[in-house]
């Protein structure tokens, strides 16, 4: 966060702290995906996507992270 407590994230901030719930959410991720994709290369391809859509960082947190995990539950690469 700014230095400033009551401050609005930065873009850069919010993207780091995105990936920091991601990671969290990895073991769960990892579970589910299906064979042939890796954690790694499915963590890469949603960190890619929300550098390249900035809207997907104002998008409900939880309803993020659910699509992530369902996403991954389907074999599919976002």
């Amino acid at each position: 966060m700014s230095a400033q407590s009551n401050a609005v994230p930065t873009a850069s901030e919010q993207h780091i702290a995105l990936g920091k719930e991601l990671e969290v959410l990895r073991p769960e991720i990892s579970k589910v995906l299906p064979e042939h994709v890796t954690a790694d290369k499915f963590m890469r391809v949603v960190a890619t996507a929300l550098a390249q859509s900035p809207d997907l960082r104002n998008a409900d947190r939880g309803s993020l992270l659910t699509a992530c995990v369902y996403a991954a539950g389907q074999g599919l690469v976002p």
